[in-house]
C-alpha cells in the first residue's frame, strides 16, 4: 500500500553495531559511562542547502566488554525530495537507500556502512500528514476546534499544551507525542530563526516559503505522531 494513502513516515533513526570506527572520532562523556561523537552537517555542507542525516557514534559499556553502534536519524522526504511537503511511499524504498548511501559518502567523515543499510535496525520513527486547506481555513481555527474537542476520551493524555498563540497543540501521552501546528507559519518562524520554530532543519525547505505566501487561502495544517 502507498504510504501517501495513510499517514506519511517522517523522520527515522537507524542503528546498527559496528566494528570499525573513523580514525577521527571525538567522543565526549555522557551519563553512566556512555560516550558519544555527533557528525552534523559542516557550515559550507549547509550553505549548498542540501539536507544532511544527524549521525552519531557511540561506545556504551555491556556485560563483557564495550558495544559500539551508529545511529542514523534523518526525515526520509527532506532526504528524497529536498522538503516534507512532498510526501514518499512504499515505491521510493529503493531511492531512499540510495540517497542515504550517497549523503553519508558526501560528509566524508571517514565511515562507510560495514552492512547494507536495509539491514539496520528502526529505532525511532515519526509519523506525519501535512494537512491542505484552500478555501481560506485557518490552521488557528482547526487547532481551536481541537483544543474544544474531547480528546482525552479516544486517548489517555498526560499533558497538553498550546504555544505560539494557539498556532501549535502538544498531546503527550506515556508512549507518543501528538503535535498540531501551522507549517507555513513554522516555516516562517525557522526562516528567522531555527530555535523559534516547531521543526527543525528546514533550511533546505526555505526556499518554498515566497510561493506558499503568495496563496492568500493556501493553510497546511501538520500533524505529526512521534513515537518514543
Amino acid at each position: 500500500m502507498c504510504l501517501r494513502k495513510i499517514v506519511m513516515i517522517d523522520t527515522i533513526k537507524l542503528t546498527c553495531d559496528i566494528e570499525k570506527l573513523p580514525s577521527q572520532i571525538r567522543f565526549t562523556e555522557n551519563q553512566k559511562g556512555v560516550i558519544k561523537s555527533i557528525f552534523n552537517p559542516t557550515k559550507e555542507q549547509e550553505s549548498t542547502g542540501k539536507y544532511f542525516p544527524r549521525i552519531t557514534f557511540i561506545k556504551q559499556p555491556v556485560r563483557g566488554g564495550l558495544r559500539q553502534h551508529v545511529q542514523i536519524e534523518f526525515s526520509i522526504p527532506k532526504l528524497l525530495h529536498g522538503n516534507n511537503f512532498s510526501e514518499v511511499c512504499d515505491a521510493d524504498f529503493d531511492n531512499i537507500v540510495e540517497a542515504l548511501r550517497y549523503v553519508i559518502w558526501q560528509l566524508d567523515i571517514g565511515w562507510r556502512p560495514e552492512r547494507p543499510l536495509e539491514e539496520f535496525r528502526v529505532t525511532r520513527v515519526d509519523y506525519s500528514k501535512n494537512i491542505i486547506f484552500n478555501d481560506g481555513t485557518t490552521v488557528a481555527q482547526i487547532i481551536k476546534l481541537l483544543n474544544t474537542s474531547s480528546i482525552s476520551k479516544a486517548i489517555d493524555i498526560s499533558n497538553g499544551e498550546f504555544r505560539n498563540g494557539g498556532q501549535i497543540l502538544h498531546l503527550h501521552t506515556g508512549r507518543r507525542d501528538i503535535a498540531f501546528y501551522d507549517k507555513i507559519s513554522d516555516l516562517k518562524r525557522s526562516k528567522i530563526s531555527e530555535k523559534r520554530s516547531e521543526e527543525k532543519d528546514n533550511r533546505c525547505q526555505l526556499g518554498l516559503l515566497d510561493s506558499l505566501q503568495k496563496k492568500s487561502k493556501l493553510a497546511v495544517l501538520r500533524y505529526e505522531i512521534r513515537l518514543k
